[in-house]
């Protein structure tokens, strides 16, 4: 069996290491494949950087001005990034497409929709097609809870440009999580005692979570006790009340005395 092909983050300096002392012999190339989740935070990370930068340059970028690269607009951004990544490969030009598509979306305004790149079936995520597709009335885009201005879009654009080229993307083709391979080899060699294993040598423990849950079940089951005590009190104070209405007949009614 041989590895021709290493699963990572963007650290390559391994795989070159490994091409270097020819592993396998001058035929053999080992490729490197993206870990999904770590080129969508890519992003992320890209975009806080832009910010850093263009700050420095006397340029701010953030802020509370409409349409401003604040946080909250890049853990957005990210998260649909990764989506496309996860949707669309391994069909490498929608992905491109998909990509651009939530940038451009982000962008639109009630004059300026930029809405042709984003998906047109009643299934869409985009408000605006999803409206068009059912005939409806798409509303405003000044009800989005994060969008971004044109001076942003624009110092935004490269970042998105790099994120979908393709040579990055075929590197993401098989979709593999780089948590989920390392697991997988470890338990393929070690067995499910693996995970003791590295408690272990790590020196982590699982009290105090075991603790932790104890005490939220203890909690949980005397909440429920507390629930049922007061719904039994409710529903016996009605039925005596019932039943003394019923001997002695109504004591209070409005204007009756």
């Amino acid at each position: 069996m041989r590895y021709t092909s290493v699963l990572s983050d963007g650290d390559a300096t391994t795989i070159a290491h490994l091409n270097e002392i020819k592993t396998y012999g001058d035929d053999i190339i080992i490729e490197k494949e993206e870990c999904v989740n770590h080129v969508g935070k890519r992003l992320g990370t890209a975009l806080r950087n832009l910010v850093k930068e263009e700050k420095a340059r006397g340029v701010t970028l953030e802020g509370k001005k409409a349409g401003a690269l604040k946080d909250t607009a890049i853990v957005r951004l990210q998260s649909f990034n990764q989506k496309a990544i996860k949707s669309t490969l391994p069909d490498i030009p929608r992905a491109q497409k998909e990509i651009n598509a939530t940038l451009d979306h982000m962008n639109s305004t009630d004059k300026k929709p930029k809405h042709n790149k984003c998906p047109k079936d009643v299934e869409s995520w985009c408000f605006y097609n999803k409206a068009k597709a059912k005939k409806e009335k798409p509303k405003s885009h000044q009800q989005m809870s994060v969008s971004l201005n044109d001076e942003v879009f624009h110092k935004v654009k490269p970042i998105y440009k790099r994120m979908s080229e393709k040579e990055l993307l075929e590197r993401c083709v098989r979709r593999r999580y780089e948590l989920a391979a390392t697991r997988g080899v470890r338990e393929f060699n070690m067995g499910l005692a693996s995970m003791a294993s590295i408690r272990k040598s790590g020196r982590l423990s699982t009290q105090i979570a075991e603790k932790v849950d104890a005490r939220r079940e203890d909690q949980s089951s005397r909440q429920e006790e507390r629930t049922k005590t007061r719904a039994k009190k409710k529903a016996d104070r009605k039925k005596t009340d019932k039943k003394n209405e019923t001997k002695e007949g109504p004591t209070y009614a409005p204007r009756a005395f």
